[in-house]
């Protein structure tokens, strides 16, 4: 059931539940592809109409913007790479770089999506974070402890988390880059013993979790950022009682986290910017944010 203690993986790794995440994964190099391949049949169909005149100025404009879009994809592509870079072991550095790399991130993947420049994503999003929305790492040293100690450092209290009664709003939600990384995190946290929500794709369905939502208060809850978009698109989670938002910091066979890795950073950013954001400047005290 949606809260119980975890088994084996493959307990919340099977069945007949529809992975909505694989669905909507995002390729973008074949996305790319097949958009070239439309422009430059479009583009040959165009020119044979045209007299020798026409053919020599349209080259010219299609180097110009070859160049510039080459341009825009190069500045694009080298941004994410710095943003993986600086998404590794996020968990220890200040609030100040923790802040400035999420807004990074959502301003990245709002140019993506909207097309506009970084000075009118940045206006669309504002007002920015600041290093007040987050909570300062501890003093040990992330490396030799737990994510459950992490966790408990960021957590407002212990007793909330054993007394917690608000139905559909977790005390805590922790956002993962996959279902597999979210039953890990099931396990590490068990030591708080409290009961879990598990909202991601390959445990229960949508309406599943919906009713578990309304009809049990969960201190924490765990999921990947598409199912939890979902279920707050559907009103069955929100953040109005909500004290932390936690974003794992662990990071992948090939260094990416849940804000970094090309499958799960738009849903991600989605998530933060839709329903996170608002709740933050809303209740600014009593919401942090944390990476875990």
């Amino acid at each position: 059931m949606g809260g119980d203690d975890l088994g084996s993986d493959d307990e919340f790794l099977t069945g007949q539940v529809v992975d909505d995440e694989e669905d909507d994964k995002f390729d973008f190099a074949q996305e790319s592809k097949q958009k070239k391949s439309v422009l430059a049949a479009s583009t040959v169909a165009v020119i044979d109409d045209d007299n020798d005149d026409t053919k020599k100025k349209r080259k010219r404009d299609e180097e110009e913007s070859a160049t510039s879009g080459g341009s825009k994809q190069s500045k694009t592509g080298n941004r994410h790479k710095m943003l993986v870079t600086a998404g590794r072991t996020l968990e220890q550095e200040t609030t100040e770089n923790q802040s400035t790399f999420l807004w990074t991130c959502l301003v990245h993947h709002h140019q993506l999506k909207s097309g506009q420049d970084e000075e009118t994503a940045e206006k669309a999003l504002a007002p920015k974070l600041q290093p007040f929305h987050f909570i300062p790492p501890s003093t040990t040293t992330p490396s030799t402890t737990t994510f459950e100690a992490r966790l408990r450092h960021c957590l407002p209290s212990m007793k909330q988390v054993k007394t917690w009664k608000h139905r559909q709003s977790p005390l805590c939600i922790i956002v993962c880059v996959s279902a597999r990384r979210a039953v890990q995190v099931l396990k590490e946290i068990r030591g708080l013993k409290t009961r879990a929500a598990k909202l991601f794709a390959k445990h229960l369905t949508v309406e599943e979790q919906t009713s578990w939502l309304q009809q049990t208060p969960f201190a924490v809850a765990v999921g990947t950022p598409h199912r939890l978009a979902i279920l707050a698109g559907k009103n069955a989670l929100n953040l109005k009682q909500t004290r932390l938002v936690v974003l794992d910091a662990h990071t992948d066979q090939k260094g990416f986290t849940v804000c970094t890795l090309p499958d799960t950073a738009p849903h991600c950013m989605e998530f933060v910017r839709d329903w996170v954001l608002p709740a933050v400047k809303e209740r600014p005290k009593q919401l942090k944010l944390a990476f875990c």
